[in-house]
């Protein structure tokens, strides 16, 4: 990395997370891990029958999510501690990403690559009202009733399949 941050033109902080989305979306779609980490979380009554070592996976999974906390001390030593306030915003656009994720899968899971869609469209939208110059209250009401219109198309679309 160069003294800028950057490696061939390409920022540290993008670097860090094209490796933050590929890592787990290699690790949960193409390792063995991946998939007893899935049979598990379908079924945990029919991954019991089938002889997976339930208890080791879970921990297993718990330690790769402690892992995740490299991301966070990056984050908040980015914001160098001296900005009070700064998490709620991050909160609210983390869980919109996540639902936002959710609404386009299949299933209506929380998928990697559903959570990255997500992220991208959250993005998106926060610089966009950024660049109108809208007030942070209002984007902060914007954002909050996306997360009720996507949980009520959750809520309809359940009804409707049931």
């Amino acid at each position: 990395m160069a003294r800028s941050g950057s490696s061939i033109g390409i920022p540290a902080s993008m670097v860090l997370a094209l490796i933050a989305i590929a890592a787990p979306g290699f690790l949960v779609h193409r390792t063995r891990f991946g998939s007893h980490l899935q049979a598990i979380g379908a079924s945990r009554a029919l991954a019991v029958l089938s002889g997976l070592a339930i208890n080791r996976t879970i921990v297993l999974s718990y330690l790769v999510a402690a892992a995740a906390t490299v991301a966070a001390v990056t984050l908040l030593a980015r914001g160098s501690g001296n900005s009070p306030g700064s998490e709620e915003p991050l909160l609210l656009e983390m869980v919109l990403a996540t639902l936002i994720g959710a609404a386009f899968s299949r299933r209506r899971t929380v998928t990697v690559w559903g959570a990255l869609l997500g992220v991208v469209l959250v993005t998106a939208l926060s610089t966009g009202f950024a660049l109108l110059q809208v007030n942070i209250f209002w984007v902060s009401g914007i954002k909050g009733g996306l997360i009720l219109m996507v949980l009520i198309a959750a809520a309809l679309d359940e009804r409707l399949h049931r």
